[in-house]
């Protein structure tokens, strides 16, 4: 990659666009969760850039990968531990162990397609900054061959955390002894200590959490404890309460983790309650305050009731210096197993280490068989690898006298340079990881300003470093952290040292400081010496560009005429909402409109009397090809936008239907149905993957259900209106509807190329950043949910293809550099990504359901209403027709609730449960005819029947009608999604055409055929669902693909229960088979 160096300029024009963006390589050094973050936010928020992050481990996790010892765990709420925008529902307990963190981390590392980035098993040797070229030369060692590189790069950040360099503790006599020496920073797993006699010296968190659960395992357990502690209450302690008094944790129940995966909303409660609690204790901190008095007396005497069996331990253990002056440890189980009677607390200093034991200065000697030290970490921030900034200043010399930092990130004279979990910048109460997150997302703002605006170096000003520091200090006086204690926090330099090692101020502060940079507190250097070179050379990259968007200004107009009124979120995408899914009611009014049709004397008399297959034949002519479109609707939408997707649809749906209005032939009025169907197959597979797009996910259901409410409502239209026109007496009685549809079309296909805005994830999956935001400021989507479309479109991206130029010797052209996501952009989708393996499932699924929403028969009842209302004993015409009618009103108005609860219901049981009762419905009325009991003028069996049928249209509204095409929407990936749906789409107009093909054939030589296959099609579909379906109400759209890359189908396990019928089937038929 080319870099910038800083050379004299010559004029005070820079030869780039005011809008160029410069290429710019990153180093990270640690691959834990800073590491994973940084990974994540950098490539998203920078284009035209190279990031590589190196770690000495062989796996991404950091201290989660790196500690083993027995009993690991988080000792704050595991719904607490993990990213805001990844929820984990289905942690197994309250305090999550060690191997499942790191597999939460692994998971996201995966998810968002990190690896990439990461160089694992290379150790970074030392960092110096170059200031002839304006870089960072790190050296480093590949670890398994031993070899010494260097890379450069414009920028170096690390995140290697504060209890990374372990050490053994300076004892006399430690390697002299023959037993087992285990360091809890490097357990030794093969090591089993059951029964043996073992010491633990230290009572730090690892200490604390290595104690309970060695002690039931030991013989016998000596604990070193020369220090005092306050072990607090656990954190949520009530939440731990309400299972167990005596429980120091607790496992979830597979109902909970079930109940949360199916309601996120339920889920985000839970989280958030935890969450409030974690970050509502900051008064403590406070020196001398109420809460603080209060705090300590209650850990005092928490202390003295959970030691009571050992008094002299509590006397020993509880600290005279006040709560949070060192970390406050929860220690779930430790006072307990303190009092057990294989443990032995010893408060005595040790004197040595022999080969066999620990001497402590009072002259006692303990042999043991294992020592564990779980003490000894270097915490001054100096023994890392060695960095150099400006004038080969070490910056572990600089710090010997004053660790100073801006803002816990950044040093002067250390240009470039970010550090996250640096000095100060630790939590004592609060979240960590929310810390982290704004550490990442501010360190790619300001190289986000660098690639931007001509900037060579950055670098906070010495004032403002001094001040930062200065202000740590003035704050730390007047808290708890400043008494006199032994603590980390103090980095090692003694009780009454400076607190470096916590941030000045609780967590919430430090979320609102870092939210955005104060770019006063900077000094810069630029490139090519040029300090107004951000301005460029008089050119936008968009007027280096024949086919960019001149005039994106424009896309948030408003009318001179109209009021000002303040915009609310989503007014914008209310509108957009509203005319879309008013294309549905052209689809549903062409349903309600060939039924009645047919069968009318007008068209009979035009065309002559058809028969049961050649009647099914026209009524099914739209399907096939609207099946074969709807196949291509993906790739249209792809390639030329949803709005023009959805116009250029519409527009050959109108030219099919004025071909059916003015038909002279069946023949004519065959080939508009299929000139329609191939519109409809269009427009309607691009129309509900578009509104699911720019829908927030807490809306999501209603309003991608909103064209199912037009379809009813054209079904109802479509209805009366034939009502109305069969008294006319001639064949404008037929034709009138059609006329009507067609002009409906055509207005519709133009508005949607006027006023439908392009969807913003559909720019942004194809580099154009800039229309994207303009997109989503017409729809007002708030930030909030723009964040999570950009999070999800950044995962997928990355797991797509790498973002951003590797090359470092070729120049970009303004066109790669206008558009940052050229790479990504330009990545040729093909249909056949809907069959790759990641995918296939969601496809699969998608297209099962959407076909037997078909085979359901609810497109036979549709179509052939009349038919069989005439068939169930309404001998009139005019009684059926106005029958047909009456459904088309009950059908409409269901689905009005259907839509407001549909996100309350969810998909997946009104799936099943919609199945069951649609199964039950038909098998009713299947069983009436099969019985003979159905007669056409008496008894109450074909009232049975039609109040069936009327049930069924009803079941159907309110749950399959609704749920199925919104579902397989938003199971599929970004990059998928138009194709897997069009897909979809097609299967469902294939079964369609089966059902209508087949409906009139089956009525007129079987009353009850059509009734047990549509019944049978439903149970089936219900069943299935049951087992592969996992819930999607509520989440974001990255959240429904992450949870079919878990594996979560079905509430627990049916291939599971299926697998083990499969084995006990085979023990059976099998000699010697295993049951």
């Amino acid at each position: 990659m080319p870099s910038a160096t800083h050379i004299a300029s010559k004029s005070i024009i820079s030869p780039r666009s005011v809008d160029d963006v410069r290429p710019l390589k990153v180093i990270g050094i640690g691959a834990g969760i800073s590491g994973i973050l940084a990974a994540i936010r950098l490539p998203r928020k920078l284009k035209n850039s190279e990031l590589v992050i190196y770690d000495k481990n062989e796996e991404v996790g950091g201290t989660w990968f790196e500690n083993r010892y027995p009993g690991c765990a988080c000792d704050i709420p595991a719904h607490c531990y993990q990213l805001s925008f990844e929820s984990n529902p289905a942690w197994s307990s309250f305090y999550a162990k060690a191997p499942e963190i790191l597999e939460y981390w692994k998971r996201v590392a995966d998810k968002y397609g990190v690896r990439k980035y990461m160089k694992l098993s290379h150790k970074a040797m030392q960092a110096r900054w170059d200031e002839s070229i304006s870089k960072w030369i790190v050296t480093l060692q590949n670890i398994p061959t031993g070899e010494v590189f260097e890379d450069t790069a414009d920028a170096l950040f690390t995140g290697i955390g504060v209890l990374n360099e372990w050490k053994w503790p300076s004892i006399p006599g430690l390697k002299d002894f023959k037993g087992k020496l285990l360091h809890s920073a490097q357990w030794d797993e093969s090591y089993d200590y059951k029964g043996s006699n073992v010491a633990v010296i230290g009572a730090g968190s690892s200490g604390i959490q290595i104690v309970p659960t060695l002690q039931p395992e030991v013989k016998r357990l000596d604990h070193y404890v020369r220090g005092r502690t306050w072990i607090a209450t656990t954190i949520a302690a009530d939440e731990v309460k309400k299972r167990n008094d005596t429980a120091s944790n607790f496992d979830f129940t597979k109902d909970e983790i079930d109940a949360w995966l199916q309601d996120p909303t339920l889920y985000l409660s839970y989280r958030k309650k935890l969450e409030a609690e974690l970050q509502s204790g900051h008064i403590i901190t406070m020196k001398g305050s109420e809460a603080q008095k209060e705090a300590r007396a209650f850990f005092t005497q928490l202390m003295k009731e959970r030691l009571a069996k050992k008094p002299q331990v509590a006397e020993h253990m509880i600290p005279d210096f006040p709560p949070l002056c060192k970390r406050l440890t929860p220690g779930p189980g430790y006072l307990e197993a303190l009092t057990k009677d294989n443990v032995d607390v010893v408060p005595t200093a040790i004197e040595r280490i022999t080969a066999t034991g620990i001497e402590t200065t009072d002259g006692k000697h303990r042999e043991v068989d294992a020592i564990v030290c779980a003490t000894g970490f270097d915490t001054s921030f100096q023994n890392r690898f060695p960095i150099y900034g400006i004038g080969g200043v070490k910056m572990g010399d600089r710090w010997k006298s004053r660790v100073d930092t801006y803002l816990s990130m950044m040093v002067d004279g250390f240009p470039n340079f970010f550090m996250s979990l640096g000095p100060n910048s630790g939590v004592g109460g609060g979240n960590l990881l929310m810390l982290i997150e704004r550490i990442a997302e501010y360190i790619a703002q300001v190289l986000h300003k660098m690639q931007t605006e001509n900037i060579l170096t950055i670098q906070p000003t010495h004032k403002a470093t001094q001040n930062f520091t200065d202000f740590c200090d003035a704050y730390f006086a007047g808290t708890v952290f400043s008494e006199e204690c032994s603590s980390w926090y103090k980095g090692g330099t003694g009780k009454n040292g400076r607190v470096v090692a916590i941030w000045p101020g609780s967590s919430l502060h430090a979320i609102r400081t870092l939210a955005k940079p104060r770019w006063e507190d900077f000094q810069y250097t630029y490139v090519d010496g040029n300090e107004f070179g951000w301005i460029g050379d008089g050119w936008s990259t968009l007027d280096r560009l024949d086919d960019a968007d001149k005039t994106y200004y424009l896309d948030n107009q408003q009318m001179i005429y109209q009021p000002l009124e303040e915009r609310t979120q989503f007014e914008g995408l209310a509108g957009d909402l509203a005319r879309t899914a008013l294309n549905g009611k052209n689809g549903g009014m062409e349903t309600g409109i060939i039924g009645p049709v047919t069968v009318m004397k007008s068209y009979a008399s035009d065309f002559g009397s058809l028969s049961a297959t050649i009647h099914g034949l026209v009524v099914s002519a739209i399907l096939i090809p609207a099946a074969i479109s709807s196949f291509f609707a993906g790739r249209v939408a792809d390639l030329m936008g949803r709005p023009k997707g959805i116009a250029i649809g519409a527009f050959i749906f109108a030219l099919g239907v004025a071909l059916e209005a003015g038909a002279t032939s069946i023949a004519m009025f065959v080939v508009g149905r299929c000139i329609e169907g191939i519109g409809e197959g269009l427009y309607l597979g691009i129309l509900i993957v578009y509104i699911c797009e720019i829908s927030p996910p807490s809306q999501r259901g209603p309003l991608t259900s909103a064209p199912q409410f037009f379809i009813t409502l054209g079904l109802v239209v479509g209805f009366f209106t034939c009502y109305g026109t069969a008294r006319i007496d001639s064949s404008l009685s037929w034709r009138l509807p059609y006329i009507i549809l067609a002009c409906l079309s055509v207005m519709f296909s133009i508005s949607s190329i006027l006023f439908l805005v392009p969807s913003p994830r559909w720019l942004a999956l194809r580099g154009r950043q800039a229309e994207a935001a303009a997109a989503w400021d017409v729809l007002g989507v708030g930030m909030a949910e723009r964040e999570k479309a950009e999070n999800q479109l950044s995962a997928e991206a990355t797991a797509i293809e790498p973002v951003g130029l590797t090359n470092t010797t070729a120049t970009p052209n303004h066109q790669e550099l206008a558009n940052p996501t050229r790479a990504q952009a330009s990545r040729k989708f093909s249909f056949l990504d809907v069959f790759s393996k990641d995918v296939r499932k969601q496809t699969a699924l998608a297209a099962f359901m959407m076909a037997m929403q078909q085979l359901s028969g609810i497109d036979g009842v549709l179509y052939y209403a009349p038919l069989l209302f005439e068939q169930a004993g309404l001998a009139s015409a005019e009684a059926s027709f106005l029958a047909s009618g009456i459904s088309a009103i009950v059908i409409f108005a269901v689905t009005i609730p259907a839509l407001i609860l549909s996100d309350k219901w969810g998909r997946r049981s009104s799936t099943i449960y919609g199945g069951l009762g649609l199964s039950f419905t038909m098998f009713l009325i299947g069983t009436l005819y099969a019985l003979s009991l159905v007669h056409p003028t008496t008894g109450p069996a074909r009232w049975v029947v039609i109040a069936s049928i009327y049930l069924f249209a009803i079941i159907y509204c309110t749950s399959w009608a609704v749920g199925i095409k919104l579902y397989a929407v938003e199971i599929q990936p970004q990059r998928t999604r138009a194709s897997a749906t069009s897909l979809a789409h097609g299967s469902n107009w294939v079964a369609n055409f089966a059902v209508a093909l087949a409906t009139p054939i089956l009525l007129d030589r079987s009353t009850f055929a059509a009734y047990f296959l549509f019944g049978g099609c439903a149970a089936l579909t219900a069943g299935v669902c049951a087992w592969v379906m996992p819930e999607t109400k509520g989440r974001a759209l990255g959240e429904i693909e992450a949870a079919f890359g878990r594996g979560e189908e079905g509430r627990g396990g049916g291939e599971k229960v299926l697998r083990r019928w499969v084995r006990r089937a085979l023990g059976r038929l099998v000699p010697g088979g295993r049951s």
